[in-house]
């Protein structure tokens, strides 16, 4: 009983964050909504952000480190995270000539990504931040499961013409591979852009799964 105790307190911060993602998840199933306040931000996005956040902090705790230490390491695996969704999400797209990503995006390091740019220098930046604990990570097989699970559901996405909930207007981005999808029926398509988007930001708890060293 001790132990368990004293397990608990040590986890105390992990256990409140791990209580907050569930009463979101749980806000959005009773409310039947997808995105927070319907805003832009969906509740996808909040929990597994927060989710990588939270991991990141249960990991480094399990190995060690102090309170302060490692949530410097969770807001750099949590922001990691998400341009690691925001690169992958960009580039499923696949628009963009070898000359315009060389031009525009890997040489452009200004922040005008709202005028058409994509500032891609600074999201490597961002994306490589966490590898400042490298002598904390390694290679589990639960990385390489979540790895193998987000690329089948960006694959099958793109796949059925990359729909889009905000923008069912661009359905399709690509000729569907998989049709099933009713070009100019709305619903079905903010259905699946929605069905798509949840599971694909798993891809956002990726760096924080490099710190489950054991």
């Amino acid at each position: 009983m001790s132990i368990q105790r004293l397990n608990m307190r040590k986890y105390c911060f992990e256990l409140v964050l791990g209580l907050v993602i569930i009463g979101a998840l749980l806000y959005a199933a009773a409310e039947r909504q997808f995105t927070v306040a319907g805003g832009a931000l969906s509740y996808a996005s909040l929990v597994f952000y927060s989710l990588c956040f939270a991991l990141t902090s249960f990991f480094l705790n399990r190995q060690g480190l102090r309170f302060l230490e490692r949530i410097f390491y969770c807001f750099a695996a949590m922001a990691s995270g998400i341009v690691l969704f925001e690169l992958v999400y960009h580039y499923a797209y696949g628009v963009l000539s070898f000359n315009d990503f060389l031009h525009y995006e890997l040489f452009f390091f200004g922040n005008q990504s709202a005028n058409g740019y994509f500032s891609l220098d600074w999201y490597l930046i961002i994306l490589v931040v966490p590898f400042i604990g490298w002598k904390y990570m390694r290679v589990s097989k639960t990385l390489i499961a979540v790895i193998i699970f987000s690329s089948a559901v960006m694959f099958f996405w793109v796949a059925t013409g990359y729909p889009q909930f905000l923008y069912p207007q661009w359905f399709p981005s690509y000729g569907p591979f998989i049709d099933i999808i009713q070009k100019g029926n709305t619903n079905q398509i903010v259905f699946f852009g929605e069905l798509f988007n949840g599971p694909a930001k798993i891809i956002a708890i990726i760096p924080a799964l490099l710190f489950n060293k054991k």
